[in-house]
């Protein structure tokens, strides 16, 4: 590798740390977010929980899955609202890019810890006495094992890659081109379908879908969207108009 090469791979990184840091220091109060609708979730189950029997009595709870929508609610409007203004300081679309993924995957990483321990609290304490087991949906993060802390953070990876992709995807096109997108893509998504059915392919689908284990879905197969999605996101990117 030629010492060009070596300077050229330091400056990209160095922009990219710059990217990470601007980020951290303008939105540190919406990087916050997701922890607070994750708070409001919790406080709304635990009144719903203490005040009913038949909720106590089935005990699990789909209260945690806000802190996912949020994540890629944020991931989508921070590149959307952010990359003009970090461009016109002169930062590369690649620096942004890899610096938004950067923050958005320590995020996730940040948010896994915070849903491994509140899990094994809620364990210690009995489902904080009421029944409530909200930080272990479907009965999938009983213990305190690192694919415990998988289950929670690949799905957090991939919200917030999957964000990034669709903000990147809002800011080239615009709301129009969007919207025109997305229809584009429910009509492909529709016609594989009917391919599928065409030539008898559900069958096969559905038999190797129920042969794979919730947890492995979550851990191991939910990575293959998210890296399709990153990929995609800077291709993307990379041609928008600040």
């Amino acid at each position: 590798m030629t010492s060009l090469a070596v300077d050229r791979r330091a400056t990209l990184v160095s922009r990219a740390l710059a990217v990470m840091r601007l980020q951290l220091v303008t939105n540190l109060l919406p990087l916050a977010i997701p922890l607070v609708v994750l708070a409001g979730s919790f406080v709304i189950n635990l009144m719903v929980f203490s005040a009913s029997e038949q909720a106590q009595a089935e005990g699990n709870t789909g209260g945690v899955a806000s802190i996912y929508f949020a994540q890629l609610v944020i991931a989508w409007v921070s590149v959307n609202q952010n990359f003009s203004f970090t461009v016109g300081l002169n930062a590369t679309r690649r620096a942004f890019y890899l610096g938004s993924v950067a923050v958005m995957v320590l995020q996730s990483l940040a948010y896994g810890l915070v849903l491994f321990g509140l899990n094994i609290l809620e364990r210690v304490t009995g489902e904080w006495g009421i029944g409530l087991a909200f930080f272990n949906p479907a009965g999938l993060a009983a213990d305190a094992s690192p694919r415990t802390f998988l289950i929670f953070t690949v799905p957090l990876v991939f919200a917030a890659v999957l964000g990034v992709f669709l903000g990147a995807a809002s800011k080239r096109y615009g709301t129009r081109g969007f919207i025109l997108l997305s229809v584009a893509v429910f009509l492909v998504l529709g016609l594989v379908a009917t391919l599928i059915t065409y030539v008898d392919g559900w069958d096969a689908i559905t038999g190797w879908l129920a042969r794979q284990s919730l947890r492995a879905v979550l851990t191991g197969w939910l990575l293959v969207p998210t890296v399709l999605a990153g990929v995609g996101g800077w291709f993307v990117l990379r041609r928008a108009v600040p």
